[in-house]
Parts: structure tokens; C-alpha cells; sequence
């Protein structure tokens, strides 16, 4: 009733209670721009900087790396407790980044801002080694006439080879975004915003695996001694451009702001699959040969690198989430804790382009035509977590 909310009561939403003139804003000021009493003051422009903890969806493998008992071969069904070492389900890791979102208004009630957050390095790493007393194999499935069936490539068996293995995978996610704001009204402890915007998602997932076996005894023609190298590398981007659409509501009492932010993107994702193998073969006192290949990477085609290098174009869009609350104890600091969570579709993902089937006859050789069938493959992927932060209005 004191003309603080345009009159009447605080939840009726009127754009004249946001006049800097009014007793919403604390009195007048030289400024027309601002945050309509989020922190009882004339704001013009707004920050927040946040570190996130957020779990990414877990993203399942094929078995890639096996192991059995010392004198069993690590090939999925057979007798000697073959465990996967490396592959398989996912599990949901921790991982960190930050995200910051600053802006200024252009008038009373419409204002324009750039968010950018990033996630870093998530992902697993996985490496072993065994003299033979634990056996290790690459597994895949054999497609040669004759074998067809579970197999796996040699690193080490008991009296016969000896080696490593040495495994990676990594996902990093990056946005950039550009935005309006459209002041809908507000009280003075609660205001209403339409946002809309540009979009740019980068969404990079990477799986490498490298083996290293020298034989300990004579084997398929390969004198003790003899040292064979298989690497085998995955790499997908996911280039996302495209609008966004979406509601942000803030409520203020006292010292304490909750906000909230409900918004979509829409739009065009660029999808790039590189894969590449190589190995290597080197008997001792005699040079070191080469050849495109590795155990699930198919022979490049002549002059070139990589045996996929594909990219295609399709629709794709991501519904996104956050809810924050925040403590303010100075005049236009806050300190806030919050959730996130985003959903994208149609992502490619580094283990589902793998391929199984594989000639086992022509692993190794260098030879084009008996490489596994390489198919476009996408999923969804969800990131959520913990937002730890702080507001700066002024």
C-alpha cells in the first residue's frame, strides 16, 4: 500500500513498479537501467561465475580389452575367468569445468548478455602390463571363413608373448552463447524474463587404445623377440548451431534470491567421425615395418590418413535446466549453489562408431577390402550437476 509495488499488493505484476523513480528501486537515480529490486538498487548490468561439478551420462564400450587366467585365452566365453579390463558399461565420473554469464540492459526492460561454460577431461584412463602371467587380448569378433566367432589379438599368454596395453577415453564440452532479454514484469521481489538467443555447442568425445607385444617364443612365423605395435584411435565432433528459447524467474526475500531457468535449443549438429590405426612389426636386428591398420580400425584408402573421416548434418536439440539460490551479503554480491542439467540429442559418441566385426586373417597386413563395415551411429547425452558460484549485480 505504500506505492513500493505500483500499489495494491507485492504479486501484482505491473512494469511501473520497475520505474527507477519508484520506492522499488530505493528512490531515484541517473539510471534508467537495471534489475528490476533483485537487490533493491538502480542495476544496470549483471555477472555471475560459477564452478561446476557435473556428471556426464555413462557411455557404454564394447569389451575392448580382456583378461584371464595365466595359460587361457582372454576371449569371451571361454574357460579361465575372462574378466573385462578395459570397455563395457560406463560409469558416471565426476567432472569439472566453470561457467560465467554477464550482460547489461539497454532500457527499463530489455537487456542482452553472452553465457560460456566449459567441462573438461571427462573421461577414463586405463593401462596394464603382464609377462605372460595374466592373459591379456584385444577382443573382436572374427568374420574370417573358418573362425568365425569371439576372438581377441595377443598381448601377452603365458610362454609365448609378453606386453601392455594402454587405453583412453575423453569428453569435453564447451558452449557459447548470445542472448536478449525481455523484461515480461515483475514485483518488487519477483521479476519474469523471456529469453532468446544464438547457440554454439561443441561436444568432442575421444577413445584411443595402443598394444605393444614382443614374443617371449616362436610364434606364426614371428622369431622370440619379435615386436608388434596395434593403435587404434576414435574421434567424433559434434558442432551444434541454432536458437534458444526459454523463461527466467527470480524471487527475492530479504537477503535470500531463488532463481530459475527453463530454455531449449533448436537447431542444425555438424557430426565428424575420424578413425585411424596403424601398426608396426619389428624382428630383431631388422627394421621396423609399417603399415594403416590397427585391430578395429579398417586400412585408410590410398592417399590417405584416415580410414573414416565422415560428417553429416542433422536436427538436434537440447532442453536445459537450472535452479539456484542465493545468499546476498554485500549490496550487490551473492554467493549461490545451484542445478544444471542439459539433455542433447542425436550426439555421436566415440564407442558407438566401433565395429566388432572384424577378418581376423587381415589384421595386420596393411591390405585394403577385408576391413570392417564402418555405420553412422548417434545417442543422447545428459550432463547434471552442482553449480557453485557467485552473483555480482551493480
Amino acid at each position: 500500500g505504500n506505492q513500493s509495488c505500483g500499489g495494491g499488493c507485492g504479486a501484482e505484476m505491473t512494469m511501473d513498479a520497475c520505474d527507477c523513480g519508484s520506492m522499488s528501486c530505493g528512490g531515484s537515480c541517473g539510471s534508467k537501467r537495471k534489475i528490476c529490486g533483485v537487490f533493491d538498487d538502480c542495476n544496470g548490468a549483471w555477472g555471475t561465475y560459477e564452478a561446476l561439478l557435473w556428471f556426464a551420462k555413462p557411455r557404454d564400450l564394447p569389451p575392448l580389452v580382456l583378461g584371464s587366467d595365466i595359460g587361457t585365452l582372454p576371449v569371451v566365453g571361454q574357460p579361465g575367468n575372462v574378466t573385462t579390463l578395459f570397455g563395457g558399461p560406463g560409469e558416471t565420473e565426476l567432472t569439472a569445468g566453470f561457467r560465467t554469464d554477464m550482460g547489461f540492459w539497454l532500457s527499463d526492460n530489455v537487456g542482452i548478455g553472452g553465457r560460456f561454460w566449459m567441462l573438461f577431461d571427462g573421461g577414463e584412463d586405463f593401462n596394464t602390463s603382464s609377462d605372460g602371467t595374466q592373459s591379456l587380448g584385444r577382443s573382436f569378433f572374427n568374420t574370417s571363413n573358418g573362425a568365425a566367432g569371439e576372438d581377441a589379438q595377443l598381448i601377452a599368454l603365458n610362454g609365448v608373448f609378453a606386453g601392455d596395453v594402454q587405453a583412453s577415453s575423453e569428453l569435453d564440452i564447451m558452449a557459447a552463447e548470445a542472448y536478449a532479454r525481455l523484461r515480461f514484469g515483475c514485483s518488487k521481489n519477483c521479476k519474469l524474463d523471456f529469453i532468446g538467443g544464438y547457440t554454439h555447442f561443441e561436444i568432442d568425445d575421444s577413445l584411443s587404445i595402443t598394444s605393444n607385444t614382443i614374443n617371449t617364443a616362436p610364434s606364426g612365423g614371428n622369431p622370440i623377440g619379435t615386436r608388434r605395435r596395434f593403435s587404434d584411435r576414435f574421434d567424433t565432433e559434434n558442432e551444434f548451431n541454432g536458437g534458444q528459447i526459454g523463461f527466467e524467474m527470480a524471487m527475492s526475500r530479504g537477503r535470500w534470491l531463488a532463481t530459475s531457468l527453463t530454455k531449449v535449443h533448436l537447431g542444425n549438429m555438424t557430426q565428424t567421425v575420424n578413425i585411424n590405426g596403424s601398426n608396426t612389426r619389428q624382428i630383431p636386428g631388422g627394421p621396423m615395418t609399417s603399415n594403416s591398420g590397427g585391430v578395429l580400425a579398417g586400412v585408410a584408402p590410398f592417399g590417405q590418413d584416415k580410414w573414416v573421416d565422415e560428417e553429416r548434418d542433422v536436427f538436434a536439440f537440447a532442453p536445459e535446466a537450472n535452479f539456484k539460490l542465493a545468499y546476498k551479503f554485500r549490496p550487490n554480491v551473492a554467493l549461490s549453489v545451484g542445478y544444471s542439467f542439459i539433455y542433447f540429442d542425436n550426439v555421436a559418441l566415440a564407442g558407438d562408431q566401433i565395429n566388432r566385426n572384424v577378418s581376423g586373417s587381415s589384421i595386420g597386413t596393411g591390405v585394403a577390402g577385408t576391413d570392417p563395415v564402418f555405420n553412422f551411429n548417434d545417442s543422447s547425452l545428459w550432463v547434471q550437476g552442482v553449480d557453485l558460484g557467485v552473483v555480482i549485480d551493480f
